[in-house]
């Protein structure tokens, strides 16, 4: 079996501030729509079920199983929102 390679005494905090800071750099504009966003309501979010730290992407534009934030990245969604879409469609 081969050897799983390790970091020894890894400090968890200072890995998370680093991934954090990549987040907030690949992701500006959705950065700053947040903090928009928060001037307006708490959080900047009206559903606080689906909070993402340090701020959620600003997703503009869906089409077929794709995804585009507002940063210009490209997802492919795997998810199939899954709020309020478990239910079904309910048309009258």
């Amino acid at each position: 079996m081969a050897a799983v390679p390790t970091r020894a005494n890894i400090d968890i905090g200072a890995a998370l501030a680093e991934a954090e800071d990549l987040y907030r750099e690949r992701n500006p504009k959705s950065f700053a729509q947040h903090r928009e966003a928060c001037a307006a309501m708490p959080g900047g979010n009206t559903r606080s079920a689906i909070h993402v730290d340090p701020f959620p992407l600003t997703i503009v534009r869906g089409e077929g199983a794709r995804l585009w934030d507002l940063d210009g990245h490209e997802y492919v969604d795997y998810l199939s929102e899954f709020t309020a879409g478990i239910f079904g469609h309910s048309h009258p």
